[in-house]
This record gives structure tokens, sequence and C-alpha cells, in this order.
């Protein structure tokens, strides 16, 4: 599929649910889903890490953070291990074979000796200590939801994070690396939780899940893990809370930690006594800690035993007053506040606090105000965010809503002219690129359009942003009203550190909108997808075979191969094929501007039309070519003449070159990845340069006769039919092309080999008639030239050959000896004609021998002429 690689559901659903889904984002994919699990050893499968993943985890530079977990599903835990289940949390074997946690592994610095003793026992996976590569764990089991957050990540970064899933679950996970001091974070879904895994987290990343499934990653191990800015993960936390949080996001706090260790001896806590008379307290440890009944439990989703929540004492090590703590993800961030009313202990001994007065209402509905406006201000920036970070997609439909706004107000007519675009900070922070090459603004919306920053300052000065000024404080304690101050938002934008920067536009079609320009610099792409928003149901009767039938008619018994190239532009634009095409008519009036007409309104603003070659071979000014992925040449005629090699070689380049420094007549020079195929149309076999053997033209010659007049009346109706136009693209984007190779030659037909001899030059056609009927395999220079320019008797002064000479000489394998040797007492430059091989380091007595074959009273060209007629006589006896 050219778009991009499928996922698969998990195997565990119907089939019914089961079907494929696509997900694209700017220049990249979702993959699939991992390969099947390990296999094809001669041993069972290892419920650890398999061969190398140890290694390629450390060649990451993980090595500090990798740490064991227990993945035999049949491992039996020691007695007095609080670990109950194998292949959750870090945990290794006992000498007596039972297994038991890791302790401390929150403080613990992996060695490369730890790891080569962990990798040897396949019953081990591998943690990962989520202290710099950080997880975000999607704990939801609604498969469409899992879906649809796993495709919000995925636009929203643009980038592709190592996603690791079972293959029983829609339940994944994703990492990225984020240097910082962070805590975990977590808030509720419709069908499950999505924690973010931070500092004293760990995430098993290889090894056997206790369902008996292995973890996987798509793709397999990542080879790289990409890291986010703070600013990134934030925006991408408060997206994913805002569109699938059914609750606030909530943060572990820091945590209090003791000053000397805890100790029995040490409790002061009048609570100890409550808990124990309501039978809460489960088990106690030497270190004063109490195992107790979490007052919570009935949120939880899984058992994880009895030391799963835990009080310490108030007294315990330092501890001034008691501290609650459980390990269920939904009682991370329970309070201590929270715990004691859970149990009912807050409330024993207090009053109810009365009523606010007058002045503390007042103060806090001001306060409930300030709040309100901050969070409508908040979402405000998170909409207009969105507008630009949901992928192309989202991006597309706010340029066409802009487009479509621009669009009424022209529409208005004469009277009314248009007004400034007024626009807010986080709108201008979101869809301008300041280019630092020549110091000029981009707009996302237009890509294709950048204009110098004091033009886009005064564009844009009716736009600014308020700031309310707190009040200034009089003698007397009085306050005074300070007016809102007024910051143009282009100074602001300018001066933001959030502002998108980077270094100059260029083109890739289909590619994302920031990327790396062909010379490595940071650049905004000027690639804008096809509009495609008219729906076609039915495109037969919307005329699409108007199109198809006149392409077959134009083309003939190789219009499929035609159709399939059309489709290629349509379904993978930035893919450029080795081939362009040159159609030949015997007769005016076919309809092939109609042709060109049609395909310059699909793919509108990304076809060049009319375009002069030769003018813009010779005047260096390619600008036409900017941002096209067809350029359309009407007549062409530059085969057949001596001079066409200057152009010939410069075609050649122009089909295949994979980057093109565009040089506009007027503005900035700029570099773009090629995309623009070539259709060109003549009436005439000699329209351009081919060599033999030439790979690059596919050659199409009709000598068909015009159809009727009511034909192309119907054509032309066709044309400025929306929905027609819509059908036209809606046909090429659906055609099957998994036959079509972008990369095979051109196909030399009877069609293909007319044209080459059509277009071979009178000095390529002494070349050729020189190898086929030179007596000897050697000629002087001077007969060479003779020969060439079909000249008899020419002072050798002016016998010189040039440049095109040599060009020509050189397609017919005609190449210099190289040193002159000495006839007649005089030296003479000689040339090999044939047998190159032969002749190149023979000896000069050998050489002369040679050249005698061709002596003659007559000169070189009437020798040749004479062995030109008699080999044509003795053909026709």
């Amino acid at each position: 599929m050219n778009a991009g690689e499928k996922r698969l559901r998990p195997r565990s659903l119907p089939a019914s649910e089961a079907e494929e889904i696509e997900i694209q984002r700017n220049d990249a994919t979702v993959p699939a889903t991992a390969a099947a699990s390990y296999s094809g050893q001669s041993h069972p499968t290892p419920y650890g890490a398999l061969p190398g993943e140890w290694e390629k985890l450390g060649a990451l530079g993980l090595i500090d953070d990798l740490l064991p977990v227990v993945s035999d599903p049949t491992a039996v835990p020691a007695p007095e291990s609080t670990i109950k289940q194998p292949g959750k949390l870090p945990s290794t074997y006992r000498r007596d074979g039972h297994m038991v946690g890791f302790a401390k592994w929150t403080e613990h610095h992996t060695t490369p000796r730890d790891v080569a003793k962990w990798s040897k026992d396949d019953r081990l996976g591998i943690c990962l200590n989520t202290r710099l590569v950080r997880a975000i764990d999607v704990d939801v089991e609604d498969l469409d939801e899992a879906i649809d957050i796993e495709i919000d990540i995925a636009k929203f970064l643009g980038v592709a994070l190592p996603i690791r899933r079972r293959s029983n679950s829609s339940k994944f996970l994703v990492l990225f690396k984020m240097p910082g001091d962070f805590t975990k974070r977590r808030f509720k879904t419709a069908g499950g939780v999505i924690e973010f895994l931070a500092g004293r987290q760990q995430a098993v990343v290889c090894g056997t899940h206790p369902s008996g499934v292995r973890y996987e990653f798509d793709g397999g191990l990542p080879d790289h893990i990409p890291q986010l800015s703070d600013q990134q993960f934030e925006d991408l936390w408060a997206l994913l809370n805002a569109k699938f949080g059914t609750e606030a996001s909530v943060e572990a706090r820091k945590g209090i930690a003791p000053v000397k260790p805890r100790s029995m001896d040490d409790v002061n806590d009048p609570l100890v006594d409550y808990l124990e008379a309501r039978g809460l307290v489960l088990d106690y440890h030497r270190s004063g800690r109490l195992d107790i009944t979490c007052p919570f439990a009935d949120d939880h989703t899984t058992d994880t035993g009895d030391t799963a929540t835990s009080y310490y004492p108030a007294g315990v090590g330092g501890f001034d007053r008691g501290h609650y703590k459980c390990l269920h993800a939904h009682c991370m961030n329970r309070t201590d506040g929270e715990f004691k009313d859970a149990i009912g202990w807050s409330i024993e001994g207090f009053e109810e606090l009365p009523e606010p007065t007058p002045e503390e209402a007042d103060e806090q509905a001001e306060i409930m105000r300030r709040n309100n406006l901050q969070a409508e201000r908040m979402a405000q920036k998170a909409i207009d965010k969105a507008k630009f970070t949901e992928g192309r997609d989202a991006l597309e439909n706010a340029r066409r809503e802009h487009q479509r706004r621009e669009n009424e107000q022209i529409g208005e007519g004469e009277h009314k002219i248009p007004t400034a675009e007024v626009i807010s900070l986080e709108t201008a922070l979101h869809r301008y690129v300041f280019l630092s090459d020549g110091s000029r603004v981009a707009d996302i919306f237009n890509p294709h359009y950048d204009m110098a920053l004091s033009d886009w300052k005064s564009t844009y000065a009716a736009s600014k942003e308020i700031f309310p000024q707190p009040d200034k404080v009089l003698a007397g304690g009085r306050k005074e009203k300070v007016a809102d101050k007024e910051i143009p938002v282009a100074r602001l934008w300018v001066e933001s550190p959030r502002r998108q920067t980077a270094v100059c536009r260029t083109f890739k079609a289909g590619g994302p909108l920031i990327l790396l320009d062909p010379e490595g610099r940071p650049a905004v792409n000027s690639w804008r997808p096809y509009s495609r928003s008219i729906a076609v149901p039915d495109p037969v009767a919307a005329g699409v075979n108007l199109f198809i039938d006149h392409i077959r008619f134009l083309f003939g018994l190789d219009a499929d191969r035609f159709l399939d190239w059309l489709a290629h532009i349509e379904q993978s634009p930035g893919i450029l094929p080795h081939t362009a095409w040159l159609h030949i008519a015997k007769n005016f009036g076919m309809g092939r501007n109609w042709l060109a007409s049609v395909l310059a309104r699909v793919w509108a603003g990304s076809v060049a039309p009319n375009l002069d070659l030769v003018e813009m071979f010779d005047k260096g000014f390619n600008g036409r070519l900017s941002r096209k992925v067809i350029a359309i040449v009407d007549e062409i005629r530059e085969g057949g003449r001596d001079t066409q090699w200057a152009h010939a070689e410069k075609l050649k380049s122009i089909i295949t070159e994979e980057s093109r420094l565009i040089n506009p007549k007027y503005g900035r020079q700029s570099v773009e990845y090629n995309a623009c195929r070539w259709l060109m149309f003549s009436q005439h076999l000699s329209a351009i340069p081919m060599e033999k053997g030439d790979r690059r033209i596919e050659v199409v010659v009709t000598e068909g006769q015009p159809k009727t007049p009511a034909y192309y009346s119907t054509l032309y109706a066709a044309l400025n039919n929306p929905l027609f136009i819509a059908a036209v693209a809606k046909f090429l984007g659906e055609r099957d092309i998994s036959t079509f190779n972008p990369g095979a030659h051109a196909t030399n037909n009877e069609a293909k080999q007319q044209a080459t001899k059509a277009s071979q030059t009178p000095m390529a056609a002494q070349c050729e008639a020189l190898v086929k009927y030179w007596p000897s395999d050697l000629i002087t220079a001077a007969d060479l030239y003779s020969v060439l320019e079909q000249r008899h008797a020419v002072d050798d002064t002016k016998r010189c050959l040039t440049s095109a000479h040599r060009k020509t000489l050189e397609q017919y394998g005609i190449v210099a000896l190289g040193k002159p040797i000495k006839v007649d007492a005089n030296p003479v430059r000689l040339s090999i004609v044939r047998n190159k091989a032969k002749w190149q380091g023979a000896d000069n007595d050998l050489l002369r021998e040679e050249l005698r074959k061709a002596e003659s009273e007559n000169d070189a060209l009437d020798v040749l002429e004479t062995r030109i007629a008699e080999q044509e006589e003795d053909a026709h006896r």
C-alpha cells in the first residue's frame, strides 16, 4: 500500500472487528503490529529477553537504566517476598530458585557486568527505569478508544515513537526521551487510564506478560528513541487529557523524605490505635510501617496483595505527621487528608464551619471568576493550537476555512475592500514561520508564498494583545485603575521563544510541513495536498468515461500504461518515475490541449502547462517548475539538428534529477526535491533529440484523424464541471497501479525507434555511416573532420574538432588514439573507428598498415560515399 504500512487490530478479536486501519501523519505512519513472537529456534521460546535484546538496548545508551524482571509465569515467589506475581516489577532469582524483588531498584545504576550476568538467564525479561526514557502507558481496554489515542499521539508529534504492545490486548505504551525532573501522572478515560511514567517508575520492555504472551515493539526493538521537549510533552498531555480524559490529570507529589532510619520505637501516633480499633491493620513491620486495608479498595482494578497499602505512623523515622501510601494507580495522588476523611478520623471532634461572611463570599466569587477566565483562555489556546498540530488533514481544513472567508470577502466585489485580518498571538505562533534566510515570514496556510518581515509586520499591525495592568496604589491605600496595555502581535511573535523558525522554503511532494531541504537546511515545505473535498458517488455518471475514452483515442495500445503513469502522480506524488512521455500526432485538432486543461484542473496549482522548454533552457529561468508535479510542453521540435545536444543533456537531467535549484526571474532562489513529470506534445517525429538506447522517453505516435466537432463540444462542456474533474481525480486515485514500476526504463517500441531515427542529426548520420562503411578501423583527424562536416577539400588550419563533434563521436564509440604517429614523415593524429581494445597500445607499424586500407586518390568524403553506394548496390543484388 503506497500511503504506508497497516496496523491490524489485536489478533484475539473477532474477525468482524479485525478490519485494517491506516494512520497517516505529515511525512510518516503508525507502523504495523510487531511480527510474530520469537520463533525458528531449535529450543522452546524463552519467557525472558530474546537473544541480543539486552545488547541492543544497551547500544542505545540505556545500560544504566536496565533492570531484570522475572518473566517465567511458573516462578515461585519467596515466602517473605512482597512480590506475588512475575512479569510486572523488577525482580530476580535467589540461589534457592525463589523469585524476589529487586531491592532499591529506583536508586540502582546498572553496569555492563550486571547486563552480562542477567542476559545469560533466559527467564529474565527487561525492565526500563524511566528516569531518562519516559513512557506514556495507555491502559485502555476499549479498542476504538485505544486506536484513537494512538492516532492522536502520532499526528500531534509527527515523529514515530517506539510502541510496545501485546497481541491479546488493546493496551500499549510509547517511549521517548525527556531529561528533567518529572513525577508520575495519570487521568481516567472512558475505557481505562492513561499514565505518564517518569521518576521512580519503570516499564517492562522485553519478556512475557503474566497472561502468557510476549511484549512486542512495532517493527522490533527500536534503533532510536526520539527526544521530546518539555513543551512538546506538556502540550501532548494537555491534548490527550482534553480529548479523552473523564477527569483532570493528577500528578504524584515528590513525597516526604524521612530524615533518619525508621523504627517501631519512634511511634508516636494516636491514629495507630484508631486503625487497630477498626480492624484496618493487616500486618506490622519492625521498621514501624503498617500494612493496612485501603479505604479506597472499591476503586482498585487489581489485587496486588496485603502490602499494597501502608501507613507510616507519626514519629517513625522522623516523620512529623503520619503518612499514607497506596501502590494502586487509582490512589497514587490521594492525600493524607483524603485518607483520614475516608476512615472517618478527620471529622471526629470537629465543628462544622460557619457560613462565609459577605466579604468572604465576594472574595471567593472573584477568585472563581479569575480562574474561569484563565480556563477559558487556556481552552481557546488549545483549540487554536489543535488547528495546527493535529496533522495535515486538520491543517488543510483550517486552511480551506481561511480561504473560504477570504473568497467571501473578494466575492463582495469592488464595493467592499477587504479589511485587515486580525490574528491572535497563539494563531501567529502556529501559523507563521520565520525564515532566517532573508528575514522573511512563511504562512503555512499558503506555504508557497512568503513575505519580508517588515511587510508582514505592516500587514498585521492591527492585531494586538491586551494585557490587564494592576491597580496603582495611591496614598492612603486608595487604588486607581490603570488602562490595559496593548502590544502588537507582530512584536510579541518576533520576540517569543515559541516562534517557529526555519532557514528557507523548499518543496517535497507528499512530505511534512517542516523538513530539511536537499542541502540539509531546516525548511518550510511548500507542498499543498490535492483538494479532494468534492464527493463523487458515481464517477461514471459524472462523465469520467469521457476522459478515459479520449486517452484511449490519443494513446491507443499505450493508453493503459499512460493512465498508470498519471494515476501514480495522484497516488504517490513524491516518488518520481524515470520516464517522460512524448506524444506525436501527425494531424492537428486531436484534443491534446483539452487533456492538458483537464490535468491542470485535477492538480490545480501543481501543473506547469504551456511550458516553453527551449526558452527555459536558453534563458535559465525555471521558476515555473517550482512546486510542480507535471509540466506540459505544447509543441516541441528540438531533434534533427546539430545544435540539439546542448539541450539534450539538459533534458535528460531535468527528467530524473533528485533535486533542483529553482531560479525564478524575480524572487529568491530555493532548492527543491524534484517531483515534476514531463508530458510533451509535437507534430514531428524529430521532436526531441534521442540517442539509441534512450531509457527516459516513452513515445506514442498517432496518425488518427480528428473526431467530429460535436465530440469536442462535449469534451469542452465537461471541462468546467467541478464534478467531472473530481471524478477524474477519483478514478486516478483508485486505479490499481500495483504493477506500475516507477524505476522502469522506457519501452523501445516501433514509435520510439521511428522518433530516434528521425531526430538523428546530419553529423550523427555521418558517424553511423563511418562506423558501418569506413574501410579501415582508423581515420586521420583531417579525414574525420571532412566526413563529419560533409565537406571536401578544406584548409588544414580549419580542420579542428569542436565539443559538438566530440559529443557525437562519443555516442558512436569513435575515440581519439591519444598519440600522433608519423605517416610519410609527417605527424598525424588518428581516431579509432572500431575495435578500440585492439588498437589502443598497438605498434606504430601496425597502425600505419591498418590506415593504408583507407588510402585513395579521392578525399575521405568521396571514399565514404563510394563505400556506401557499393554496399547498397550489393544489398539489392
